[in-house]
């Protein structure tokens, strides 16, 4: 028997990111955005992912510890 494919509304998926997401604007100059999304794709990563490894790298090195460092938020 196979899986039915279901549909999330994008009211409910809008919902499960307000509760487990928080949003940070990061504001660049004109042409940046296009050059950090080349290097994350370089690195087989989306822009967020790239930017939240170079957050947690630079946290790490520089000896801040919190739950986002040990994994409890991703």
């Amino acid at each position: 028997m196979s899986k039915r494919k279901t549909y999330t509304s994008p009211e409910v998926k809008n919902r499960w990111n307000r509760k487990h997401y928080e949003n940070i604007v990061v504001v660049v100059p004109i042409g940046s955005r296009d050059e950090i999304k080349s290097a994350a794709e370089r690195r087989g990563m989306s822009v967020s992912a790239y930017i939240r490894s170079l957050l947690i790298r630079d946290m790490r090195e520089n000896g801040d510890e919190s739950q986002f460092l040990r994994g409890g938020v991703r």
